[in-house]
C-alpha cells in the first residue's frame, strides 16, 4: 500500500516509538490522526506535526469507537493505516517472593492496556476498514501493533509485560487469518531497546545490562529506524501475519 494520501491513525503516538511512527508517516505523505491518554505531549507532538489529536485511551472500547468516529469524520474516511504502540510496563517484581505473591492489581491494569487495548484497536479498526473500496490489488488496509522482544524473551521481573508482550504477538497470525478475505493485513513488530523514555526508565544498571546484549551495532536503536521500518511494512504487501523483532540480534536474559 502506498502510504502517500492515505489516512492513519497511531495509538500511543504521544511519545516514544509512537510519536516516531506517525513523523515518519507524516514525512511519506499520509493524514495522521494520533490518540494517546497524554493530552499535553499528544497535542503538541501533532501541533509540531499538522496532525490531528485525540484524547482516548484503547483500553476502554467506546472511547475507541469514538475516537474512529472522529477521525473517519475529521478526514473523510476511515483509516486504511492502523498502528497501536500503546502500552505500559511497571517495575513490577518476581512472579512471587516468600512474603507475597504478585500484585494482581498490577497485571490487570498492565493487561488492560496492552491485551485488551490491542484487541479494541484491531477488531474496531478492522471493522471499519472493511466499509472501505479495496484499492489495487485488493488491499483495505494494514493494522501494526507494537510487541517488544520481551513477549518472547522476557528478563526475570517482568512477568505481566512479558506475557502481555506475548498476547500481542499471538493475535496477530490468527487476525490475519481472519482478515485475509477483507484484504486486510496484521503485522508485529518487537522492539529490542531503543532510545524512549521507557528504556530510559529502567535505571542505569538495567539499561547497561540490555545494551551489552546488543552484538551489533552494539547502540540502542534511534526511534526514527523504527519508523522508517514500519513504513517499509506497510508498502510491502507480502509481509502478513508475523512479528519481525526489530532488535539488532539481542536476545534478552538480563538477571
Amino acid at each position: 500500500m502506498k502510504i502517500k494520501g492515505q489516512t492513519a491513525i497511531v495509538f500511543g503516538g504521544a511519545s516514544g516509538l509512537g510519536k516516531a511512527c506517525a513523523t515518519a508517516l507524516l514525512d511519506a505523505g499520509a493524514n495522521v490522526a494520533i490518540i494517546d491518554i497524554n493530552e499535553e505531549q499528544g497535542g503538541e507532538t501533532a501541533c509540531q506535526n499538522d496532525a490531528l489529536f485525540i484524547k482516548a485511551s484503547v483500553a476502554e472500547a467506546d472511547e475507541v469507537a469514538c475516537s474512529l468516529d472522529r477521525v473517519a469524520q475529521h478526514f473523510g474516511a476511515p483509516a486504511r493505516i492502523i498502528l497501536n504502540a500503546a502500552g505500559v510496563a511497571a517495575r513490577e517484581g518476581r512472579i512471587a517472593s516468600p512474603k507475597a505473591p504478585a500484585s494482581l492489581t498490577m497485571f490487570k491494569k498492565i493487561s488492560s492496556v496492552n491485551v485488551s487495548g490491542a484487541f479494541n484497536v484491531i477488531s474496531q479498526t478492522a471493522h471499519a476498514m472493511m466499509s472501505l473500496d479495496p484499492e489495487e490489488g485488493g488491499e483495505r488496509g494494514i493494522i501494526v501493533s507494537i510487541a517488544s522482544i520481551a513477549g518472547e524473551d522476557g528478563p526475570v521481573g517482568s512477568f505481566a509485560y512479558a506475557s502481555t508482550k506475548a498476547a500481542v504477538i499471538g493475535m496477530t497470525l490468527p487476525a490475519a487469518r481472519d482478515l485475509a478475505p477483507f484484504g486486510i493485513r496484521v503485522m508485529c513488530l518487537s522492539p529490542g531497546a531503543f532510545d524512549t523514555p521507557m528504556l530510559r526508565s529502567m535505571g542505569e544498571k538495567d539499561l547497561s545490562a540490555a545494551l551489552r546484549l546488543i552484538p551489533f551495532p552494539g547502540r540502542a536503536g534511534d526511534p526514527a529506524e523504527l519508523g522508517r521500518f514500519f513504513c517499509h511494512v506497510i508498502e510491502t504487501p507480502l509481509l502478513n501475519g508475523t512479528n519481525i523483532r526489530v532488535d539488532a540480534a539481542a536476545r534478552l536474559a538480563l538477571i
